[in-house]
């Protein structure tokens, strides 16, 4: 009977022999173990990533000061460097500044600015500035300083000197163009009226006199500034702006040509004329004359810029002066009323 029930019971869904439950909680427990050794790795595991971002942190905040010194040095130095190479084109602008009287003067006070600038600035420096003020003084300074100094030097010269000779080509070109085109215009209009003193002849004269104290040839160009200044001096009197003027560009040939004495006594002479026009109102003698000198006068600037850069026609400084003289032909003489 006994035995029945307990076959009974086995057969039963829900019975659970001893051995069964003792399983059964071992199973439960070891469950428990497993769930709770999970958490422990998922604790360790959370606390290991944030210890391991503050440990980046950290030593992020220690390489921060060193970063930002870096930085800091960095922006400085480019600042720095920046300004100083601002400063010294400054002062390379200034310098070539000092010295452009010098490179209008004669040659050998041209070719003495070239070497100066060269040792005050670099030798590239200094062969620019010869390009542009091309003759032959500072011709001469490059090849001066193509045979001496550093190789590099050398080449920055030799290569500086083949541009200014043929700026000076070019340059001698268009000045003996224009040139003729003066010698044209004195000669037609001493041929149209030989004995008149008509103001376009001193303003052609003081043009080619430019030409040739441009070259250096001061010795063709002092007759041409004196028979301008008698001109002037018949035309307006002697004391007039006119004929001031001409003592002034007389005397700046005199200074060019060493000879001092005689250009502190024309310059003074110019000055007399200026002080008393000052004190006297100005000169009222031949004012038609005054006044159309006066206007062509104003494109001295014209021939030279043609002559030194180049810009304008070879024959445009002819043309100019022939179209002033037509427009003046059928005009009266100045001073006739």
């Amino acid at each position: 009977m006994l035995e029945t029930k307990e076959s009974i019971a086995r057969t039963t869904p829900d019975f659970k022999s001893p051995k069964d439950a003792e399983d059964s909680k071992d199973g439960s427990e070891k469950e428990r173990l497993e769930t709770s050794r999970r958490k422990l790795d998922r604790r360790q595991l959370t606390g290991g990533l944030f210890h391991s971002n503050k440990d980046i942190w950290d030593k992020t905040a220690a390489l921060a000061p060193i970063l930002s010194g870096f930085m800091i040095f960095a922006t400085g130095f480019y600042c720095t460097y920046n300004y100083n190479q601002q400063q010294l084109k400054i002062q390379e602008v200034q310098t070539i500044e000092k010295f452009i009287p010098h490179l209008m003067g004669s040659e050998q006070s041209k070719k003495a600015a070239i070497m100066a600038l060269s040792s005050l600035t670099n030798t590239e420096t200094a062969g620019k500035v010869a390009q542009i003020f091309a003759s032959t003084g500072t011709v001469q300074a490059l090849q001066s300083l193509s045979q001496n100094g550093s190789e590099r030097d050398k080449a920055v010269a030799t290569q500086a000197l083949s541009k200014a000779l043929e700026n000076l080509a070019e340059r001698e070109n268009k000045l003996t163009s224009i040139e003729e085109d003066y010698k044209r215009a004195i000669e037609a209009r001493d041929q149209k009226a030989p004995n008149e003193a008509h103001p376009d002849t001193p303003y052609n004269l003081n043009k080619l006199a430019q030409l040739y104290t441009i070259r250096g040839q001061y010795d063709l160009a002092e007759p041409l500034l004196k028979r301008s200044l008698a001109i002037r001096e018949k035309i307006y009197g002697s004391e007039n702006q006119e004929v001031a003027d001409s003592l002034k560009s007389l005397a700046e040939l005199y200074q060019l040509s060493n000879k001092r004495e005689l250009a502190e006594a024309t310059l003074k002479r110019a000055h007399a004329i200026e002080e008393k026009l000052v004190a006297g109102g100005g000169s009222t003698k031949n004012e038609n004359g005054a006044a159309y000198a006066r206007e062509t006068e104003t494109a001295r600037a014209e021939a030279e810029d043609s002559a030194v850069n180049g810009n304008s026609e070879s024959h445009a400084a002819g043309q100019t002066v022939t179209n002033e003289n037509n427009r003046q032909s059928e005009q009266k003489k100045p001073g006739a009323e």
